[in-house]
């Protein structure tokens, strides 16, 4: 109690021997920047304005985390965190953008990839030159130690709220061009990736993990009252709400059509090279299958170097605007997550028996299905049917010949696009996918189609020979024709779709003996793997290619401040996002080559 008194007394002295009205101010010893506020609170006396900032720090110093052996780092630079005392009632806008589109260079991508002239919405010059290979990007994120405990907390310890995002300030370099963006929203991501980075006592850090950022969070979610942070602005009665709302990343001169969120992926799967996302989307863009942008930076928390991670594009409707006349993005769209076995492989009988696979994610309620509606049509009356569909029609199929089956699954699938997807999948050898763990990719139903099913990757840190069993290599040597599942060949395929359009068997134990493959269906899935196969950028050279272009920018930059050190569990993280060599991927590019030579081309 009497180190409790001691401290408060200290904080409050300070307080009064600098004038400063908030704690944060106090922490960091400098005033604060400054951006545009509006604020709703109306008071005037040092006493009132006391009042609420010693509640605040009681609040503060009896929280569940213990701030008393660090307290709040002074930021280098002009950067702040966000004032959490003052938080619900201040307004904050950006400083003003003063780039226009013509000083963002747009050129030509590796792979060729252009966007349809046709899609609802265009790319902005900013945007193309954010995703291009050889822009140099660097993210600063500033943030009081509180925020990053509670990112921590409940993106860790507490996963009940892992999809409330807290407050940090953002600033973006892109080839010399800066950008400042405060109370961007911040939350941890991913399923098996999720840790503590955190001291436990210091609050330094300790430990990568990967991120998302909202750009056009507002805070005024219910859920956010439990830690002081719900605001009290609203669309009618305050401009700044609106602003906030409609605020995206790297968008036009008016500030519209950017990205409303953004991923930021540490390098947990050990990828020598660094570069297997950003290769494996954009040879997926190249050859037409709807794929989210890919990217590295370097990352700086406060005052730490994290080194070089990577920027992943959400696979969301602002994507898909991208992609789809407008009539076409407004579609059904779910995210499969981790189903090993059969749950995420569209096996309808897993529907009859839990209806609970399917449906909107809701992580307060422990609710996390296996297929997350992302976008759907609430009012409907059977909100998710096309889903549900789609897995009757797989099912209820069986035992139909080709001539009966292939018009009723053309009707709910576009195969050309799936043995597209199928055939890419192959060769980048992903075995966290849909074809081996039943999740990493999302469903698009698509409107002007008749809702047809479009299958979108997702995910790809594990690919190209990189899997966490590197003394098996299970994607090695595997025929793209393959019954079983890569990383367990024990184990046959329970996807009905696959059976339908890729592979066949003669043997008695197989799952569903009535299915009888569409022979051109196959066909056109040899093809396909052919002449990718022959694509230039399929190859040791055209890996090495990008490979040399992202570290002649960053290689002198991916030292880390964690490099060497201890993590939370007391493990030695060596060196965090070196550029090593490429060679497991050249490795495992030849594999795939002698494959399609040995089971395609001369079968």
């Amino acid at each position: 109690m009497f180190k409790f008194k001691k401290r408060l007394a200290l904080i409050v002295f300070l307080m009064t021997l600098s004038g400063c009205k908030s704690l944060e101010d106090v922490i960091s010893q400098n005033p604060p920047s400054t951006p545009s506020v509006t604020s709703n609170d109306t008071s005037t006396g040092e006493d009132e304005t006391s009042e609420v900032d010693v509640t605040s720090i009681i609040d503060s110093i009896t929280s569940d985390e213990d701030y008393s052996t660090s307290e709040e780092e002074i930021i280098e630079g002009d950067l702040q965190p966000a004032d959490l005392t003052n938080f619900t009632t201040d307004f904050v806008v950006d400083p003003a953008i003063s780039y226009t589109s013509e000083d963002f260079v747009v050129k030509p991508f590796y792979n060729g990839f252009t966007y349809p002239s046709d899609a609802q919405v265009q790319p902005t010059n900013a945007y193309l030159e954010f995703w291009h290979e050889e822009s140099k990007i660097n993210f600063h994120i500033v943030a009081s130690k509180r925020v990053f405990s509670l990112i921590e907390q409940n993106g860790f310890f507490e996963q009940r709220y892992a999809d409330l995002y807290f407050p940090v300030t953002l600033a973006v370099d892109l080839n010399g061009k800066r950008f400042v963006y405060y109370e961007v929203g911040m939350r941890m991501k991913g399923n098996t990736s999720r840790k503590q980075f955190l001291h436990s006592e210091t609050k330094e850090f300790v430990d990568s993990v990967s991120f998302k950022l909202s750009f056009n969070e507002t805070w005024t979610k219910d859920l956010y009252a439990e830690f002081g942070l719900q605001k009290t602005w609203n669309k009618n009665d305050n401009p700044e709400w609106k602003i906030r709302d409609d605020r995206t990343f790297m968008g036009d001169d008016a500030g519209k059509f950017g990205m409303k969120k953004i991923d930021i992926k540490w390098n947990k799967s050990k990828d020598p090279s660094l570069i297997m996302q950003p290769y494996a989307f954009g040879f997926f863009q190249k050859h037409g299958l709807i794929s989210q942008n890919s990217t590295l930076t370097t990352l700086k928390f406060n005052n730490t170097r994290m080194g070089i991670v990577t920027l992943n594009e959400p696979v969301d409707k602002h994507l898909l605007r991208r992609y789809f006349p407008k009539a076409a993005a407004a579609g059904d769209l779910y995210k499969v997550g981790w189903g090993y076995g059969e749950m995420g492989n569209l096996f309808y009988e897993k529907y009859e028996a839990t209806n609970e696979i399917v449906g909107e994610e809701d992580k307060y309620n422990y609710y996390s299905p296996i297929y997350d509606a992302k976008e759907y049509d609430d009012t409907a009356a059977e909100p998710f049917g096309k889903l549900i569909n789609l897995m009757r029609v797989l099912k209820e199929n069986e035992g139909k010949s080709v001539e009966e089956y292939a018009p009723v699954l053309s009707s709910v699938v576009d195969i050309d696009s799936f043995l597209n997807y199928a055939a890419l999948a192959y060769l980048i050898g992903n075995p966290d996918d849909m074809r081996n763990w039943g999740n990493n990719y999302y469903i698009f139903f698509n409107p002007l189609e008749d809702n047809k099913a479009y299958f979108i990757p997702y995910d790809y840190d594990w690919s190209l020979g990189l899997t966490w069993d590197l003394q098996n290599l299970p994607m090695l040597g595997v025929s793209p024709y393959t019954t079983k599942h890569a990383v367990d060949r024990n184990r046959w395929q329970s996807n009905r779709l696959y059976w339908y359009t890729i592979i066949q068997s003669s043997d008695w134990a197989r799952p569903y003996p009535s299915i009888t493959m569409n022979q051109a269906w196959q066909d056109t899935y040899s093809n396909k793997l052919i002449e990718y196969n022959n694509d230039p950028l399929y190859s040791k050279e055209g890996y090495n290619e990008l490979y040399f272009t992202y570290k002649t920018t960053y290689g002198h930059l991916s030292e880390s401040d964690l490099d060497f050190k201890l993590n939370a569990e007391g493990h030695n993280l060596g060196e965090i996002s070196p550029f090593v060599n490429t060679s497991l991927m050249e490795n495992f590019i030849d594999d795939v080559k002698s494959c399609i030579e040995t089971y395609v081309i001369n079968r």
